[in-house]
């Protein structure tokens, strides 16, 4: 299969973060992904983006972000870009688990299942801009 990419430019807002989740997520099954890298894709486009619309901006406005989905025939490589305050996803620790579930303190969760779930996850921040990756396995 030829390699394809989606970009799609959401702004930081539900509902413009779920029409970009279902486009991409679109765009991917009808390239044949399997339904455990949608899942996963899913999952990371979900809890990047509402990171980004959540902490990445203090001044409460309504901001733009870029997400570029890249499906190579072998993975599926997602990219979120955001202009908030510098941040790697990736650095922060894992929530503990060794504590019981109701006094573990909120966050870091959907993180750490996209670690797990991700063949390679990658952070850099270029011309002032947070670049966060997600790479898939498309067949996984």
């Amino acid at each position: 299969m030829a390699p394809a990419v989606l970009e799609v430019h959401p702004q930081t807002s539900i509902p413009s973060i779920c029409d970009a989740i279902a486009k991409v997520v679109g765009f991917l099954r009808d390239r044949g992904v399997s339904s455990g890298a949608l899942n996963v894709a899913e999952l990371s486009l979900e809890e990047l983006m509402t990171n980004v619309m959540k902490y990445a901006h203090k001044d409460g406005a309504v901001h733009r972000m870029r997400v570029i989905v890249d499906d190579d025939g072998t993975d599926v490589t997602l990219r979120v870009e955001d202009d908030g305050d510098a941040f790697d996803p990736w650095a922060a620790p894992d929530p503990k688990r060794d504590i019981p579930v109701l006094e573990r303190k909120p966050g870091g969760q959907g993180i750490m299942l996209i670690k797990k779930f991700a063949r390679r996850c990658g952070y850099e921040r270029q011309e002032g801009k947070n670049c966060v990756d997600v790479i898939i396995d498309r067949n996984a």
